[in-house]
């Protein structure tokens, strides 16, 4: 028997899920999906599942993080166990990922509470990037850390400057910067992310450190970059797939495969949330439609010129809200 609670079934959640599911059914949580089927924690073990979309009441794909209801399909040879339907999405970290010249939304990870950003000193951070990362975080309704791993390896001017660099893009983002190989080291961060029944995703780009820190949180060993080529700063042996494990402290991890790019999928919520000194600033316009390209009686202008935020930050809004809005109309 596997005890769910170590990955994070309530007694509230369970209560609600039973309530949900029929008698010949059983709770699970996806912990790692592949191409074709998914592996999902339940009372009886890690199992593997096989996937059918069309009983997911609508869900697109189903995600690492989300609970499910499970059953054995006794009309197939061998009897096999199959996902039934979703059961909970809080929230998701999602991202616009083009495949085969066609946009689409991509679910990193569901029901998180904590989404760590995870850059690496020896690649160096990218404000732009930093940005988008953030607004997807923040569309989620997750908690955003940025991480900044291989701090040993990075001179002080260094950390100094990426540290600067952090505040700039958000004053109020908590960064940590780590060796994710010394205890001693990820030890205020460990601190926040293992608190009991809360679940914390990993992102970044390929060869940021993501599996060395979920190595030193869990103390497993999971696929972990052994060694970074040197140019493009990608690990030769990285995450391929999405996969969830518990802590002992009753709380669970998700690492994630490297994201190239952060693309905005419907982030409404997220620009919001990030820009949103501007909306402050809009709501003192004197016109309802206000362009904010200078008009009279202009409080985004007004702002700019009390140097409130600058006229960069209102050209980013403008290019993500654009992007962002784009993706609607589009099939998830």
């Amino acid at each position: 028997m596997l005890d769910l609670t170590t990955y994070g079934l309530t007694r509230r959640l369970e209560d609600k899920f039973l309530s949900l599911i029929k008698s010949d059914q059983f709770i699970g949580r996806v912990t790692r999906i592949e191409r074709d089927w998914d592996l999902v924690a339940t009372k009886d073990g890690i199992i593997r599942c096989e996937r059918r979309l069309s009983a997911t009441l609508g869900i697109v794909e189903v995600a690492v993080g989300d609970w499910v209801s499970v059953k054995v399909d006794e009309e197939q040879t061998p009897p096999a166990p199959v996902i039934c339907e979703l059961l909970l999405r809080r929230n998701e970290v999602k991202r616009k990922r083009s495949s085969a010249g066609e946009a689409r939304a991509q679910i990193i990870a569901s029901n998180v509470d904590i989404c760590c950003i995870v850059v690496g000193l020896d690649s160096g951070l990218n404000a732009n990037r930093l940005a988008r990362s953030l607004i997807m975080v923040l569309d989620s309704q997750a908690q955003p850390i940025l991480v900044l791993t291989k701090a040993d390896e990075a001179s002080p001017r260094k950390l100094e400057k990426t540290m600067k660099l952090a505040k700039h893009v958000s004053e109020s983002l908590e960064v940590f910067a780590i060796n994710a190989k010394d205890q001693t080291s990820i030890a205020p961060l460990k601190k926040i992310l293992t608190q009991t029944d809360q679940t914390t995703a990993l992102v970044g780009a390929s060869g940021a450190g993501k599996s060395t820190l979920m190595n030193s949180l869990s103390g497993l060993e999971v696929a972990v970059t052994q060694q970074v080529r040197k140019g493009d700063f990608r690990g030769r042996h990285t995450t391929t797939f999405k996969e969830l494990l518990p802590l002992s402290s009753g709380s669970v991890i998700i690492d994630t495969p490297g994201i190239r790019s952060v693309g905005l999928w419907q982030a409404d919520q997220g620009i919001e949330a990030y820009f949103w000194p501007i909306y402050e600033a809009a709501a003192n316009c004197a016109y309802s439609r206000c362009a904010h390209n200078n008009e009279v009686g202009c409080g985004v202008t007004a702002a700019i010129s009390e140097g409130t935020f600058d006229q960069g930050f209102l050209d980013l809004w403008r290019d993500l809200d654009k992007e962002s809005s784009e993706t609607y109309g589009l099939p998830g």
